[in-house]
């Protein structure tokens, strides 16, 4: 399987006046592939897809040699609780939408997480997902895109997520081909020194359902000790 290297792209200006120079900054590097934020992209309200602007964004990114992949909102989560469900698969449809409109093939999300507790907990929100991804799975399936599900990590032990291993297992049971992994490295050497798991042990696992790897520095090192500035 051929391997292409991407950068991830920094937008910030709600009126989309940075993707242009972002986009440049992308093919003068060199690099293959451009990774969009859409959560830095206006081209969804309400869950709907706001035409205009996704023409806007298209227009800015023809032309041009790169290839594309998308990384979806932040807040989708297919573990939540069935009384909220509904919001955050509408979102997904439209983030998957969008992937389509703009030639992304693979569309990063995150994988979900629960309230901390015990494993049950866990175990029940990874079987929600299991579902909703099959589910979602075969609307990406229908407009060409494959959802690619990222590992993270616990969040200062609010929110539990899957350690890479497990999610490896979780995609396995799903098995639709349209749902892989995203792989992000650091996230899991984070999440597995706070888990006191075996790092290589669990990216072995993974390793084989990713499409897409997210690569960024990392001593592998929690922040839960006080520092004075962000510079340290």
């Amino acid at each position: 399987m051929p391997v292409f290297l991407g950068n991830s792209l920094e937008l910030r200006d709600p009126e989309m006046r940075d993707l242009g120079p972002a986009l440049d900054a992308a093919e003068a590097m060199g690099v293959e592939f451009a990774e969009l934020p859409l959560p830095y992209l206006p081209v969804i309200r309400g869950c709907r897809v706001v035409g205009h602007r996704l023409a806007s964004a298209r227009a800015e990114m023809g032309g041009r040699r790169l290839r594309y992949a998308l990384h979806g909102h932040l807040g989708i989560n297919l573990m939540e609780d069935p009384y909220r469900i509904g919001l955050h698969l509408s979102l997904l449809q439209a983030n998957i939408e969008v992937a389509a409109e703009l030639g992304c093939t693979h569309l990063v999300i995150h994988a979900g997480f629960a309230p901390a507790g015990p494993a049950g907990l866990l175990d029940a929100a990874l079987a929600r997902q299991r579902a909703r991804l099959a589910r979602m799975g075969d609307v990406a399936r229908d407009y060409g895109v494959t959802i690619c599900v990222e590992n993270v990590f616990d969040f200062r032990g609010q929110r539990a997520a899957a350690l890479p291993g497990r999610l490896a297992q979780e995609l396995a049971a799903v098995g639709h081909p349209n749902v892989a992994a995203t792989f992000d490295l650091s996230h899991g050497w984070l999440h597995c020194q706070q888990a006191g798991a075996d790092f290589l042990d669990h990216a072995a696992a993974l390793s084989p359902h990713a499409r897409h790897l997210h690569l960024h520095d990392s001593f592998g090192q929690l922040d839960d000790f006080w520092i004075y500035s962000p510079m340290e």
